[in-house]
C-alpha cells in the first residue's frame, strides 16, 4: 500500500512533468513559427508570408549592402532578442535566427539596423533590382 504522502508527491511530480512538457512543446512551436516559409527565400515572397517587421533597414556590412528585417520575439521560448532575417542586395535571404542576443550570427546586424534610417517593407522591396 502506498502512503498518502507518497501519492501526493507522485501527483506533484506528474503535474510538474506535464507542465514542463507542455511548455517545451509550446516554446518549440513558438520558435518554429519564426522560421522563414519554405518559399519565402526572397524579400518579396518573405514579406507576403511573414508578420509585419519591427524594423527594416538597409545597412552597410563592410562595404556590402544588406537589408535587415527585425521580426517578432518568441514569447514562450525565453529568447534574448527578436528574430532577425538578413537579405543580400539582390533580395535573397542569406541568414536568419529565431532569437538574437546570445551570440547568434545575425546579432551583429541588429545595432546597425536600429541605427539606420527605417524603411517600409515596400521601400525595401524597391531597393532590390529584381523586384
Amino acid at each position: 500500500m502506498v502512503s498518502k504522502t507518497a501519492k501526493s508527491w507522485l501527483h506533484f511530480f506528474a503535474i510538474g512533468a506535464a507542465l514542463l512538457g507542455s511548455w517545451i512543446f509550446v516554446a518549440a512551436r513558438d520558435m518554429q513559427s519564426l522560421a522563414p516559409p519554405p518559399n519565402g527565400k526572397t524579400l518579396a515572397t518573405f514579406a507576403e508570408r511573414m508578420p509585419a517587421p519591427k524594423r527594416v533597414a538597409q545597412i552597410d556590412d563592410a562595404g556590402v549592402t544588406r537589408i535587415v528585417w527585425v521580426g517578432d520575439t518568441a514569447m514562450w521560448a525565453l529568447p534574448s532578442g527578436p528574430s532577425c532575417y538578413v537579405f543580400d542586395a539582390s533580395g535573397k535571404l542569406i541568414e536568419w535566427d529565431a532569437s538574437t542576443g546570445d551570440g547568434e550570427p545575425t546579432t551583429r546586424y541588429l545595432q546597425p539596423a536600429w541605427n539606420s534610417e527605417p524603411l517600409t517593407v515596400e521601400q525595401a522591396i524597391t531597393l532590390v533590382p529584381s523586384a
